[in-house]
Formats: C-alpha cells, structure tokens, sequence
C-alpha cells in the first residue's frame, strides 16, 4: 500500500490511504469542477496530472510488482487511472449511508441529509462499476466474524501469499465502529434501494 496515514484525530489506525494519491485525485475533481464532495459526473484531467499520475505508479512499481491504493474519491477519478494501461484489478466495500452519514457530520460539519445524499451518488458509482467488473464487494456492518472471513476470500482473489485473518492480532478493531446503523425505515427509498443491492451482491459473493 505504500506510504498511507496511519493515524489522524478521527481515526486512530488512519484511514490507510496514501497523501499524494488523494491530493491528485483532489486535484483531477476540482479541476473537473468539483471536489470530494460534490463530485462531478465527468472527470477531466490535464499533461501535468498524468505525470503525477505516471510518477506515483513508477515509485510503487520500483517496490513491488503488486501493489495497491484506498482513496474514495477513486469512484469518480478511475477512468483517469485506468488510462495508465496497467492490468487492475477491483475491490468494494461500503457501509450503512446513516452510519457514514453521521460520520461525516462528526468530522466535516455536513448535514445529515447532504451526508446521505453524497452516499448515494458514491455507492451508486460503486453498483454501476460492480455490474462491468463483478469485483469482491466487502460490507462494513457485518460482524467482526465475517468481516474477517471476508478480507481472507479478498485476499484468495487478489492472490496474496499471506492470509490478513491468519495473521494475529488480526487488524480490523471493532471498538473503532463509532457510528452504527439505524434501521432503514426513515431512509429515501432510493438509498434503502441501493443499500439493499449491495448487501444483496454480498450475500451472494459468500463468505
């Protein structure tokens, strides 16, 4: 994964992401006309971000001939990677949209109703490149368990050596969930809709 935060106020594992790759990819939606959070429908990018682009993916090839990167706003900014031409492959996961829907409010100020809303057109992105890919899909709000059991079956299709659940202490900290979900009764019927689609994707993946 490469140099990722693995600390912040908010998160005290850090949320495993890479600074430069979620600076670029912040970069390609403003210039786009957006942000991370109000994404825009098309991407655009310029020379100067595909030599960004380029010089990322050279440093971590020159460490490993596999390597990967976590970055949300990837939803909106992949056709701009997938033009590198390297082979990809996908991996999804989401949570409950009130669970990240507070959680934003908790840390960015965003009322509940826009935090559902950026949800919504997130989520939705990720379904859309599920149904071309059909990628492992990994839901948060199951029991440490089968969260567990659900990182080994990503690992097997990632065809990595080492099994993260066999290796002890196994990473994922249940006592960080801080946010969890509601019922889904006082949701919009298009997010209990789409919420219900990737569970239902779940189930049928396993574990």
């Amino acid at each position: 994964m490469g140099k990722v935060i693995e600390k912040s106020p908010h998160n005290p594992k850090g949320n495993r992401e890479n600074p430069d790759i979620m600076r670029l990819n912040e970069s390609v939606l403003v210039y786009s006309g957006g942000s991370w959070d109000r994404p825009p429908q098309v991407v655009m990018w310029k020379p100067g971000q595909v030599l960004d682009r380029d010089r990322i993916l050279k440093s971590y090839l020159q460490q490993s001939s596999k390597f990967a990167f976590k970055d949300p706003r990837t939803l909106f900014t992949l056709p701009f990677w997938t033009s590198s031409g390297l082979p990809t492959k996908y991996v999804g996961t989401f949570r409950h949209p009130m669970s990240a829907a507070r959680s934003l409010n908790a840390r960015d100020r965003i009322p509940i109703p826009e935090g559902l809303a950026l949800w919504k057109e997130y989520n939705s992105r990720l379904a859309l490149y599920w149904s071309i890919h059909r990628f492992p899909i990994i839901s948060f709000d199951v029991t440490p368990v089968h969260y567990r059991s659900s990182i080994d079956q990503v690992a097997s299709y990632l065809n990595l050596n080492a099994q993260p659940g066999n290796v002890s202490p196994f990473f994922f900290d249940h006592s960080l969930r801080r946010q969890t979900p509601d019922e889904t009764g006082t949701l919009p019927a298009e997010i209990v809709g789409l919420y219900e689609r990737l569970n239902g994707i779940c189930r049928e993946q396993g574990p």
